[in-house]
């Protein structure tokens, strides 16, 4: 409510990916600026603040994402197929 003209619509809230499996889910936040792109340094401003505010509620509603191990395989056979390139 301190900048209540800052953002015109929220014209989007949408999952992009479900891993179910890892109990992960990313969503994309499309909103429109007052500002025209022309004026690009007032609306990357408000883009860092909304990521910003952001960051603060997934902190307080205790959000996490830890990324799955990554599986390496450090075999004579990868190290070949690497160096055969």
């Amino acid at each position: 409510k301190a900048r209540p003209r800052e953002w015109i619509a929220l014209s989007g809230f949408r999952a992009t990916s479900v891993e179910a499996d890892f109990g992960y889910v990313e969503y994309k936040i499309i909103a429109q600026h007052r500002e025209k792109w022309q004026n690009i340094g007032p609306i990357l401003q408000s883009k860092a603040d909304l990521s910003s505010f952001i960051l603060e509620v997934t902190k307080k509603l205790d959000m996490k994402y830890e990324s799955p191990p990554m599986p390496v395989n450090l075999s004579a056979t990868a190290s070949m197929n690497i160096r055969g390139l």
